[in-house]
């Protein structure tokens, strides 16, 4: 049994990484499952056990990835300070650079998993700790989250080998706390004695 499951991890990681490997080359609508398989060395037959076609395995790819954010948010879920969170989340992106450079860059859903999850932090921290109008924090919320988003997305565009997680969190946190400085809000998501 745990032979079939080697097996198993090694075609689809086989597969993973043909997919990639072609996306560097072309749009993922271009990728045929005849030239994947060629490219992973594995039959069409075994491709279609597991995925419908490269779009499909481009899903579970990013499913995968999505996961581990979900993880790494849940287990900063109640909080107050993102500047671990910011770290962990980078780490992840840092491990698996090329995937998330392909999904941010090409509009694809890590992006809005993303979003998701900035924006589910950054209200969940600041209804609960600071009296703002629902609007206000509303607008607040979303300029901080693009903010973030952009800011990721250029760090993980850097040139090889870039900046590791931990200088790109920290440069991140400072400007995020400037930001929350200007809106009132430095206390609500870093406790007093991080603040600059």
């Amino acid at each position: 049994m745990r032979d079939a499951d080697r097996r198993v991890k090694f075609t689809k990681m086989v597969l993973r990484e043909s997919l990639l490997e072609l996306m560097r080359e072309k749009p993922i609508g271009e990728i045929t499952v005849t030239e994947l398989c060629k490219n992973a060395d594995v039959n069409r037959g075994t491709f279609y056990t597991y995925y419908k076609d490269p779009m499909d395995l481009l899903s579970h790819i990013q499913d995968g990835l999505c996961r581990e954010f979900d993880q790494v948010l849940e287990s900063h879920r109640g909080q107050s300070n993102p500047r671990a969170l910011f770290l962990e989340l980078m780490q992840v992106a840092y491990e698996d650079k090329e995937l998330c450079r392909m999904a941010l860059s090409g509009g694809l859903p890590l992006t809005n998993r993303l979003k998701a999850l900035f924006l589910e932090k950054f209200a969940f921290s600041w209804k609960s700790a600071q009296p703002m109008a629902p609007e206000a924090l509303h607008r607040a919320v979303r300029f901080l989250t693009a903010g973030c988003l952009s800011y990721f997305e250029d760090w993980l565009m850097e040139p090889a080998p870039g900046r590791p997680p931990q200088a790109a969190a920290e440069e991140l946190m400072d400007m995020m706390l400037r930001f929350m400085q200007g809106m009132g809000l430095v206390g609500t998501l870093v406790p007093p004695s991080e603040t600059p």
